[in-house]
């Protein structure tokens, strides 16, 4: 029989690999478990940015919630070539089913 030996860095490596696994899954459930209501509401953007990668670009408006805190959304190319600062977007805010909130784009904002 074969016996798997791994010295401390090789622990110490599949920890970290397995932690930033679980953390993934952990927020993937935390959206698909969410059962509580979704609050909507419209915000002003304030901001608008992209982040680009080597293969894909993901856009962002900054908005302002009711409760006075910034953030950023991450919004689909088409809504963000369509809109611009101090334009109104719907969100939805979720309380998460592991009390991490999380927001989306509402889908007032089209298709």
């Amino acid at each position: 029989s074969h016996r798997i030996r791994l010295n401390l860095w090789e622990c110490v490596s599949l920890g970290a690999i397995l932690l930033l696994l679980n953390l993934g899954m952990a927020g993937q459930l935390n959206c698909f478990l969410d059962t509580a209501p979704v609050k909507s509401q419209t915000v002003e953007v304030v901001d608008m940015h992209l982040s680009q990668g080597s293969k894909f670009t993901s856009y962002y408006c900054t908005v302002i919630l009711a409760d006075g805190e910034s953030v950023d959304v991450q919004v689909p190319g088409r809504v963000y070539r369509h809109i611009e600062a101090g334009d109104g977007i719907c969100i939805e805010d979720h309380a998460g089913a592991f009390g991490i909130r999380f927001l989306t784009l509402g889908k007032e904002n089209g298709p």
